[in-house]
């Protein structure tokens, strides 16, 4: 199992930090938190039906839990799983367990292409070794550790991602504002030269007057 509170890294890119008008990068941006925000939510109650589970509950205290750091009783338990126990594990995965892989994958992907990659990767892993502890080849402190290991690396791969997609938002929205200032100096240029072109082709008028000995013409 993937920890749930990995997807509350989804949230650090946000709008704000792109500062400016609503550009294209800053509305994708807040597409991104508000539907983070959302994901992060079914993810979160996905897990919790997992917890609620009657497997779940039967297994408790050797599994790590999907939230939370993992207690030093269950990083030592060098004990395997009974024939019983391992029965279990196995309708616990495929039933709430693959349902909230499955939805988390989704969601992940929903937010950002590169989230929902690193999300399948992670369960990908972390199903090979549910397979090994399901069959009894390792202990639940094997399984327990490994799922520590693989954690840090997904966190790793999400802060990764993070800031790439930051990035590129970031130069997008620089970018757009650059055309956008170009645009309204081409504007401004345009509206200049159509003012010349109007005063050339304005018919003038000549007005004079006569004073004494003297003609005085003004022409408009």
């Amino acid at each position: 199992m993937l920890e749930r509170g990995f997807f509350s890294i989804l949230l650090l890119v946000g709008a704000a930090a792109l500062g400016g008008c609503a550009t294209g990068a800053q509305q994708e941006a807040e597409r991104m938190q508000g539907t983070g925000a959302v994901s992060l939510q079914a993810m979160n109650a996905c897990w919790a039906t997992v917890e609620a589970s009657d497997q779940y509950q039967a297994l408790k205290g050797r599994l790590p839990p999907p939230q939370g750091d993992t207690p030093m009783a269950i990083m030592v338990n060098q004990a395997k799983p009974t024939p019983e126990e391992a029965a279990l594990l196995l309708s616990l995965h495929d039933g709430p367990i693959a349902a909230c892989h499955r939805e988390g994958i989704e969601d992940a992907g929903k937010v950002h292409p590169a989230y929902g990659a690193i999300f399948a990767r992670g369960y990908a892993d972390a199903d090979t070794d549910y397979a090994q502890l399901v069959q009894r080849q390792i202990s639940w402190g094997e399984y327990a550790q490994r799922s520590a290991r693989r954690k840090e690396v997904v966190r790793t791969a999400m802060l990764e991602a993070d800031a790439q997609i930051r990035q590129n938002l970031q130069s997008a929205h620089a970018y757009e504002m650059q055309q956008r200032q170009a645009f309204a100096a081409a504007m401004r240029q345009a509206a200049y030269q159509q003012q010349v072109i109007s005063a050339l082709n304005r018919p003038v008028t000549t007005n004079c007057y006569r004073n004494g000995a003297y003609l005085n013409c003004t022409s408009q």
